[in-house]
């Protein structure tokens, strides 16, 4: 269907009419050219709403809103994120006059006031002693609330009088997922679409692991222990290796314990091991010339946003492989960089190759000038 535009449509409709009667005068303010608009403009509205609605019926056109849809209908939820959770340490120099109690509920800022966390539980600091942690979660759904080791907080809301310090535990806050996007979704409706599953065939798998909320991405080993066993990898939704709680949800549905019994959804016999996917670090350092005046740490931060979204397309896709000419082209693209020079990957001037079930994550990244 040819969809038009108010002036195609006008333009259309004012040659016809040209061509089939007398009407020759469409000067600006005629009466013939005003009624040939109106009616170019209802057109116009009524093809834009039938190109929105086909647009809305097909996974490859339609928006997060729609695809939602389309995933409950195959019984693949959409994955609304989860809040990074850790421990904060509270503290003070000399040890507590009297013990005071940090219910659950306290709420904790960074010092810039960007991100908010919670505590979970209730805690004491008590007297003589100085220093407790309690579990906190951040407030906000997504990878913003993963906050690293020592970063400093400061209290918001209720007043603890006996604090003087307030910092992020080791391993900080960890488990932050961001909410699935559009494109995320549509490429798991996708796979369950074009790779139908059946009879316990390796699509089917796979398309028992995407149906669980927070799968990015699965790799299915046939027979890996022998007979009757497969081992299934898993990448979450952000392309990095899945979590324990992850695997265990997805163990859990596919072959609960006792394995093999046919109490998940895989056949009887079938005993599946689900397994993270194993991690290939991906370090990188280069010398880089830079536009006058451009600080370096910002580059960096671009950079890598960038090689983590290209780390993000390769994963588990038809080609893995990390390739280093498309390191280079992703710092030539970096804004602020001229040029770039003695670029390693892995301490090497290779591509590095993915194997299969493995994943690319970002290591350290080192730019110099």
């Amino acid at each position: 269907m040819e969809f038009k535009d108010y002036k195609q449509a006008r333009d259309e409709m004012i040659a016809k009419a040209a061509d089939s009667s007398d009407l020759t005068d469409w000067s600006p303010g005629t009466a013939n050219l005003s009624l040939m608009e109106a009616v170019a403009t209802g057109l116009a509205g009524g093809y834009h709403t039938i190109q929105q609605l086909m647009e809305t019926h097909f996974i490859t056109t339609a928006g997060l809103e729609y695809l939602k849809l389309y995933a409950e209908e195959l019984d693949v939820p959409w994955d609304p994120g989860v809040e990074a959770v850790g421990e904060i340490i509270f503290s003070r120099t000399s040890p507590a006059p009297f013990s005071e109690n940090i219910p659950a509920g306290t709420t904790f800022r960074t010092l810039d006031g960007k991100i908010e966390v919670e505590t979970t539980a209730d805690c004491t600091l008590a007297q003589g002693e100085t220093e407790v942690s309690a579990a906190a979660m951040a407030t906000m759904v997504g990878t913003t609330g993963m906050l690293q080791t020592g970063t400093q907080m400061k209290i918001f809301g209720i007043s603890v009088s006996l604090v003087e310090s307030v910092v992020v535990a080791s391993p900080g806050f960890t488990g932050g997922c961001d909410p699935e996007t559009a494109e995320q979704l549509r490429q798991r409706l996708l796979i369950i679409r074009r790779s139908p599953g059946t009879s316990g065939n390796k699509a089917q798998y796979i398309k028992w692991a995407l149906s669980i909320s927070g799968v990015g991405g699965a790799y299915v080993e046939p027979l890996w222990a022998g007979p009757g066993t497969v081992k299934v990898y898993l990448i979450d939704t952000a392309k990095q290796p899945a979590s324990a709680g992850l695997i265990e949800i997805v163990q859990n549905y596919i072959d609960p314990l006792p394995h093999g019994s046919g109490s998940g959804q895989a056949p009887i016999g079938a005993v599946v091991t689900i397994v993270a996917a194993p991690a290939v670090t991906i370090t990188i350092t280069a010398t880089v010339a830079l536009i006058p005046e451009m600080d370096l740490e910002e580059v960096t931060e671009k950079f890598i946003s960038g090689v983590q979204s290209y780390l993000s397309e390769i994963a588990y896709s038809a080609d893995p492989t990390v390739r280093i000419a498309k390191v280079g082209n992703i710092l030539l693209d970096t804004p602020g960089i001229i040029d770039y020079s003695e670029l390693n990957i892995n301490s090497g001037t290779g591509n590095i190759t993915v194997g299969p079930g493995s994943v690319a994550i970002l290591g350290t990244v080192s730019l110099n000038e």
